[in-house]
């Protein structure tokens, strides 16, 4: 049996408008090593000797429907770990085959039983799992077991399944291979080893033929050598301990098996040899979207009150408080009144119809850029380019008149980069995210914090706009604010107004007394109008989770007590080449942006032509910085 090329995988207008990123292909097809019909094992075992790494995540909740999702995401493989979830038999059955059918063949469900039972080995790989994996291993002796109780004669003892196949229609096999054959040889047996005592037979569990992959149980190997829990340390027990079975796998040509969570556990894993890597778990995944939508939600329902309870005030200022809003032109007719409502929202319709489609089609390719950088590494990219935009360019000295000025680079304790998206109709919602990093005390920046942001507005806006920010943290309160988790509300807790660009001694004259917090921004799209928005810049525990491997604090991260990741390497390079600027023969032009991207030369005794002095913190300015 042979199967028809595959039509495309999904829409790419959906995946955009839901914001789901599309993963880039992996380093092995696995439609390549599917059986003759879906009711069989694909031939994993050829995959595994391959050598090509494979990509997969977690079963822990052990509903159908969820799996029908993960079949359908293009995984090369599934754990299906029946050991630490509940389920009976006929759920894993159920399990198995959800993934076979909704993947078409391409996705491996490997099962981690219960037990080194036989009737456990039977029902997983009846069902047609890809392979088995058989937790606290310890002895070479319950290795053999297993590998005879998962073969057929001549290989084991594997007793013949009589009602596992459809015979005559689902049990064809290739010319010259029997379906027994089929059933020995495309399914993996995988031994997990997660105690002291499997490191001392190690050697010998590795030697077992039959065995064809080694997975290390961190988690219990720790607690079985009495060492804190945790799923990974620096002992020197634990290392050696771990070196030992990755060594002795090795040496059998065996490939390793772990879970990867986050870029540095993948670098991590692929440095160290490991073939098969579990990188995400539904759980994992259900707990951080759900709670990111609630905290989502309750951000922007404070948001929204903040800013319904500000306009509130203003009203009763201008009209007094309880009394109506007159306008004279109330006392014309009821029908002019309406007739004249009609035109102006027709009017209205025609120019929100124009600057949308104008609008939408200036951001959509934008947009899914920022829908795809969500995670670290993708951040850290966005937030380069961001600074490029924004920062003088050493081999363009004269950039540094329409820049972030160099002192103001300098003196800087932290930098926070970001993009958000924003569209609507009178009324708009905005999201984005960004990094945040700190300078440490020995001068060099910190490793990047992940940053969101979410809201609500109203006003006289029409259309979708972009809008890249770069905001310098003056003071280490600035810092601290964004080091205890939780929400910072620019211009709330921690004052800012827009910063000055240029150079000159106007730009060193007026950083005298400057804002906690200095704001930049570029619109990359069309808004058309003015808004009142609350800005809340949210930590985003879920991908700094995600990249370190651990739900580092943004406090740890910002104070230096995690390295600097390669990923933005690119980031770092672009802030240092900025504050190395040669200024020496270029103009004195410093200037403040206004607010709708006028400028506002700025004196060599730091004040404005007005007078006023800019900096010395007030509310924050998101119209500033046009090129």
């Amino acid at each position: 049996m042979s199967f028809a090329p595959r039509p495309p995988r999904g829409s790419p207008y959906m995946a955009g408008a839901f914001g789901i990123p599309v993963p880039p292909k992996g380093d092995i097809n696995m439609e390549d090593y599917r059986a003759n019909s879906l009711n069989q094992p694909m031939r994993f075992r050829d995959v595994l000797k391959s050598g090509k790494t494979i990509v997969g995540t977690a079963i822990g909740v052990a509903s159908i429907p969820a799996a029908r999702i993960t079949a359908a995401l293009g995984f090369d493989w599934v754990f299906i770990d029946a050991e630490h979830t509940p389920m009976g038999p006929e759920t894993l059955i159920e399990l198995i085959k959800t993934i076979n059918y909704y993947s078409e063949g391409a996705m491996a469900p490997v099962v981690r039983l219960p037990t080194h039972g036989h009737e456990w080995i039977a029902w997983a790989l009846d069902a047609g799992a890809a392979g088995i994996i058989l937790p606290h291993t310890e002895t070479a002796e319950q290795a053999r077991k297993v590998v005879n109780a998962a073969r057929f004669a001549p290989h084991g003892d594997r007793s013949f399944p009589p009602f596992a196949q459809t015979y005559g229609y689902t049990d064809g096999t290739p010319e010259g291979v029997s379906l027994l054959d089929m059933w020995s040889n495309n399914a993996a047996v995988i031994m997990q080893l997660e105690s002291a005592e499997a490191i001392k037979n190690a050697a010998e569990i590795c030697a077992v033929p039959g065995v064809d992959a080694i997975m290390i149980g961190t988690g219990d190997l720790r607690l079985s050598m009495r060492l804190p829990f945790g799923f990974d340390g620096q002992e020197p027990e634990y290392l050696s301990g771990i070196e030992t079975i990755e060594n002795e796998a090795k040496k059998n040509n065996l490939p390793l098996v772990g879970f990867a969570l986050g870029p540095p556990a993948v670098e991590a894993k692929l440095k160290r040899g490991y073939q098969m890597l579990m990188v995400s778990a539904d759980i994992l995944a259900l707990i951080a979207g759900q709670s990111s939508g609630l905290a989502m939600a309750r951000t922007v329902i404070t948001d929204f009150k903040k800013v319904d309870q500000q306009k509130k005030v203003e009203d009763e200022k201008v009209h007094g408080v309880g009394k109506p809003v007159i306008n004279d032109k109330s006392k014309m007719s009821g029908s002019s009144l309406l007739n004249r409502f009609r035109a102006t929202a027709n009017k209205a319709g025609i120019q929100a119809t124009a600057f949308m489609k104008e609008g939408q089609a200036r951001v959509a390719q934008e947009s899914r850029g920022l829908a795809q950088t969500f995670s670290l590494p993708g951040e850290a990219d966005k937030c380069a380019k961001i600074l490029e935009t924004f920062l003088a360019d050493p081999s363009h000295p004269e950039s540094a008149l329409n820049a972030i000025p160099k002192i103001v680079l300098q003196r800087a304790r932290g930098l926070a980069v970001f993009q958000v998206l924003k569209a609507g109709f009178v009324f708009s919602g905005k999201a984005g995210s960004g990094l945040v990093i700190s300078r440490l005390p020995t001068g060099e920046w910190s490793a990047p914090s992940c940053i969101g942001t979410a809201g609500v507005g109203w006003g006289l806006q029409i259309g979708a706009d972009i809008t890249d920010f770069v905001v310098v943290l003056n003071s280490d309160d600035a810092v601290k604010a964004f080091s205890r988790g939780g929400n910072v509300t620019i211009g709330g807790n921690v004052s800012a107004a827009a910063g000055p660009i240029g150079t000159g001694a106007g730009i060193q004259s007026s950083l005298a007394n400057p804002a906690p917090m200095f704001s930049y921004s570029k619109s990359k799209g069309l808004f058309a109008g003015l808004s009142l928005d609350g800005t809340i810049l949210i930590e985003r525990k879920d991908a700094n989770r995600d990249f370190y491997g651990s739900p580092i604090p943004a406090q740890d991260i910002l104070e230096g007590r995690v390295p600097p990741p390669e990923v933005a390497s690119r980031m770092y390079e672009i802030i240092e080449a900025a504050e190395g600027l040669d200024e020496s023969g270029l103009p004195a032009e410093a200037y403040m942006p206004g607010e709708h991207g006028e400028h506002d030369p700025i004196g060599a005794g730091g004040y404005n032509i007005a007078g006023t002095h800019p900096l010395d913190g007030g509310q924050m300015v998101f119209d500033a910085g046009h090129q």
